[in-house]
């Protein structure tokens, strides 16, 4: 490659990378593995012998910018060997993003990656199950933390339930304390349900303690079972030194009360072309409480995005729950398909609440100066221009002198 060629070739690369600089929205980087983008590990699922499970592959959106469109392929991966499925058993059950264990045995435990591929992109979402044979020993790792003041209205949430409980009859849902069935009734007892949430009336410090929530339902001809285990903190009563839970963002001390904390976005402001797309993503630490009971919502000029917003232009993404360095996130989005003047002009807010406080980020989306941009890449365009023009004046110059050497030597 002679001179000329490199100069060109250089004034090509240092022109693409302004343009893709200028104009990219850039999400953040992730780990590939196995010629594989890696997402983040999602939370640890933790499940009991006999009941339903489902594991679900992370949706690749919230990190990459696109959903999943057609042509991709689900795989399962559970230590390193594919997922096998089978049809006349029927006990594991696969369907697209969804890994169903009918019902889940203790052997069902491993590392699992929902793999996403086609000929041309291949993601990777890791979870990891365990299945315990029984509760005995386990209920820090098996049950979710709910915590509730003395004297106020207490709820314990059934969390966590699978997709395919969405047509279950909720009236048949069992609540118990410790192993005592509870009874819950308008007038007589302090119990009142509202399908998978068990409201207390004036909580006392002897509602502490595990609750139970039990599903039997039916399923493609199968009688299933789903339960989860709550563990219910009341605010004021003695704590061991320090318990971690597993949707508990941290270790809690005895009597600190933690409230949420975003750690992303912390009032920034983002530029964007008039008519682009834009994700914001807003990450919580949960602090004291669970995950499942930390809301987590993106406001435009005080209301949620559904209600300010008719058309779907402007989403709130689904909440997402994952695992890194070994403390627990939230994290929800904020998806504008198509950026409008009028959005320059909103304030976007996004709040996280729960028991324990409050906390919000404030968002400011300016539209792009272009000309800016365009003035650069003029710049460097022109620059290239002039030096491949001095190369070949010079190059002809150079030949130039050569041959009136020649002719004056003869």
């Amino acid at each position: 490659m002679d001179l000329l060629d490199k100069l060109l070739w250089a004034s090509a690369t240092v022109l693409i990378v302004c343009l893709n600089a200028a104009c990219a929205y850039r999400l953040p980087r992730l780990p590939y593995i196995e010629q594989c983008i890696q997402l983040p590990s999602v939370l640890p699922l933790y499940a009991l012998q006999g009941d339903a499970v489902q594991l679900k592959c992370d949706d690749p959106l919230s990190y990459l910018g696109w959903s999943v469109p057609q042509g991709f392929i689900y795989q399962w991966i559970r230590d390193g060997t594919r997922v096998s499925v089978s049809v006349s058993e029927g006990r594991v059950e696969m369907q697209e993003e969804l890994l169903l264990f009918l019902p889940a045995l203790t052997g069902d435990s491993g590392n699992y990656t929902c793999i996403l591929r086609n000929d041309s992109y291949c993601v990777s979402s890791p979870i990891l199950l365990n299945v315990y044979e029984s509760k005995l020993n386990n209920l820090d790792d098996i049950s979710y933390l709910n915590e509730a003041n003395p004297g106020t209205l207490g709820m314990v949430i059934c969390p966590d339930l699978p997709n395919f409980l969405t047509m279950a009859n909720w009236g048949d849902l069992k609540w118990f304390k410790e192993s005592t069935p509870i009874v819950s009734s308008e007038e007589k007892t302090r119990y009142k349900r509202d399908e998978m949430i068990l409201f207390i009336q004036d909580v006392k410090f002897g509602d502490e303690g595990y609750y139970t929530c039990a599903l039997n339902f039916s399923f493609n001809n199968k009688q299933l079972k789903v339960t989860r285990t709550i563990k219910l903190q009341i605010a004021g009563t003695p704590t061991k030194p320090s318990v971690t839970h597993p949707l508990s963002s941290t270790t809690r001390p005895s009597g600190e009360r933690i409230p949420p904390k975003i750690i992303y976005p912390i009032n920034d402001t983002y530029d964007s072309e008039l008519g682009s797309s834009l994700i914001i993503p807003c990450q919580v630490l949960p602090g004291q409480q669970s995950a499942h009971t930390t809301d987590v919502t993106w406001l435009v000029n005080g209301l949620n995005v559904e209600d300010f917003f008719i058309s779907s232009r402007v989403l709130q993404g689904e909440k997402i729950l994952y695992i890194e360095n070994g403390a627990y996130y939230i994290q929800v989005d904020l998806i504008i398909t198509e950026l409008l003047k009028e959005d320059t002009k909103s304030e976007f807010k996004c709040v996280a609440q729960n028991r324990n406080g409050y906390h919000e980020t404030t968002v400011q989306i300016n539209e792009k100066n272009t000309m800016g941009t365009w003035l650069i890449v003029g710049l460097f365009a022109s620059g290239s221009f002039l030096i491949v023009i001095s190369v070949v004046f010079w190059q002809l110059f150079k030949h130039s002198n050569k041959k009136d050497y020649i002719l004056t030597k003869s």
